[in-house]
């Protein structure tokens, strides 16, 4: 059970940096500044 909490903890850390990337670049695109 240890190992499958760290496998999913690592997933979401992922997945977090992956979409957090992903608005960075649509944000310095000013894709998302009219929306907020």
């Amino acid at each position: 059970m240890v190992y499958l909490r760290i496998c999913i903890a690592s997933i979401l850390i992922h997945v977090s940096v992956y979409w957090f990337q992903l608005e960075f670049r649509l944000d310095s695109w000013g894709i998302l500044r009219p929306l907020c």
